[in-house]
């Protein structure tokens, strides 16, 4: 288990991991209503709110949620940059 063995790494990944997920979970929320609004609007009720959900969503598809990836490597990395920084270089 790396937290058990490498806490520091754990710890140094630990908030490109919650962007990561926090942003994975917005588009699934946003799929989820966009889904409820395409039902509403196949069923008949075709407001502006509901197409508003969709737009919404496709939006976060293409723009948002493609950020994930980029946060991969930063949350699974490691800690080696980290490494150098010491108090002794900070108090320089």
């Amino acid at each position: 288990d790396r937290l058990k063995t490498q806490p520091e790494a754990a710890m140094a990944g630990a908030t490109p991991y919650l962007r990561m997920f926090a942003t994975t979970v917005g588009g699934y929320l946003l799929a989820l209503s966009a889904i409820a609004a395409q039902k509403l609007i196949a069923g008949g009720e075709d407001r502006p709110f509901l197409r508003s959900k969709l737009v919404t969503a496709r939006f976060y598809a293409t723009q948002v949620l493609p950020q994930v990836g980029g946060l991969l490597v930063p949350a699974t990395g490691g800690t080696a940059e980290l490494a150098e920084v010491t108090p002794d270089t900070l108090a320089a």
